[in-house]
């Protein structure tokens, strides 16, 4: 029998004012009514990565709450992101800022909610409700002692305010593997500081040898999680560049569906409506021969909360995905 998965997925979220003001609240919607629609026995909702961008919003937390970034992280927490890809821009604010934004709390441990008199929004913060997640970063508890502490073992049930390699979700009987990754040419684009990146690239636009290099660290995280009997695996992937993704999907065997971040690629099927003024730089979803001989599914959307995509998409009893399963008039990018 046939099992089907719902997945919702953002990416490059990266706040902009004017996107509090009707994106967002129009995000808000699309997301509840499709979590709350009961299509698919299991529904995921996750992100690629760059969930802030310092300006003026992201700074606009710290008169408001006592630290920047707080209010982007509570938007995520709100729309039920699951789990997410650690992005480029989660480090501009240096590791310091990305791990209290995690886990609520400052360097000596105290916490980061400080809210002004004059705020409206009241909910204690206590971090992300979600893990952030990338098989190919790592922090050294020597240079990154606040980011190490964050690290959770690989395979496990998501914990919120926590970094990981991958998660497993058990819903309804079923096992969903989520591994992460992020581009190896962080360094060249963000403040890193003492994150190691494996492999390392000199910038973002990969050669063919570096996306084979950067394959080769994911397949082992997923190989450990087909060993533990999980037969669906999504990758959440901040590659920068969508032919990276790309790359990934026809590298990687046993991964049914990779989520592209950093690129913000405008892609539709037959039936989706654009943003005015949109027009398509590729296919929703692209499907893609994996080194496996099987299918995988390649999905992306624009930043700045102005689409979402849905992916609604069949399994067969091997935990195969089944392209003829997609549906234009279920599945796409809608516009916010």
């Amino acid at each position: 029998m046939a099992f089907t998965l719902q997945l919702l997925h953002i990416n490059d979220q990266q706040t902009t004012s004017l996107a509090v003001l009707d994106d967002i609240p129009r995000a808000e919607a699309i997301l509840k009514t499709f979590q709350d629609s009961g299509a698919g026995d299991v529904t995921l909702t996750l992100s690629a990565g760059d969930t802030y961008l310092p300006g003026l919003f992201f700074a606009a937390s710290g008169d408001l709450y006592g630290h920047p970034g707080i209010a982007d992280i509570q938007i995520n927490n709100l729309l039920g992101v699951q789990a997410n890809a650690i992005g480029n821009h989660e480090f501009d604010d240096g590791t310091e800022t990305f791990a209290s934004l995690i886990s609520g709390l400052d360097d000596e441990g105290e916490s980061i909610w400080d809210p002004a008199p004059y705020a409206t929004y009241t909910t204690p913060f206590t971090g992300t409700d979600f893990p952030y997640l990338s098989a190919n970063l790592s922090f050294p508890a020597d240079s990154e002692p606040l980011l190490n502490a964050l690290v959770q073992s690989s395979g496990q049930s998501p914990v919120a305010g926590t970094i990981a390699t991958s998660v497993v979700f058990e819903e309804n009987g079923e096992r969903i593997g989520v591994v992460g990754a992020t581009t190896p040419g962080l360094a060249s684009i963000t403040s890193s500081g003492g994150t190691v990146v494996t492999p390392s690239a000199a910038n973002q636009r990969l050669s063919e040898e570096e996306i084979d290099a950067l394959a080769a660290v994911i397949q082992p995280e997923v190989d450990a999680l087909v060993a533990d009997g999980v037969d669906k695996i999504i990758l959440t992937s901040h590659g920068q560049v969508f032919r990276v993704e790309e790359g990934l999907a026809a590298r990687l065997e046993n991964v049914d569906i990779v989520i592209a971040g950093g690129s913000e690629v405008r892609t539709f099927d037959d039936n989706d409506r654009p943003r005015p003024g949109d027009t398509a730089s590729d296919t929703y979803p692209k499907f893609v021969t994996n080194a496996g001989g099987t299918q995988t599914a390649v999905v992306t959307e624009p930043g700045d909360y102005r689409y979402i995509g849905r992916l609604v998409i069949d399994f067969d009893d091997d935990g195969n995905l089944i392209p003829s399963s997609y549906d234009s008039q279920v599945s796409g990018s809608y516009a916010t």
